[in-house]
């Protein structure tokens, strides 16, 4: 996590090899989850 100027944390995507949009990020571990659970199903 980063601080921004405001003190608001803000994520660290710098290191993404996924690109998403704003409020993507969570939309993108969630199936990146569901695809595991399936693979392990």
């Amino acid at each position: 996590m980063i601080v921004g100027k405001n003190g608001e944390k803000i994520k660290d995507c710098s290191g993404c090899l996924i690109p998403h949009g704003e409020k993507g990020y969570e939309y993108v571990i969630e199936k990146l989850k569901a695809a595991q659970t399936e693979t392990k199903g």
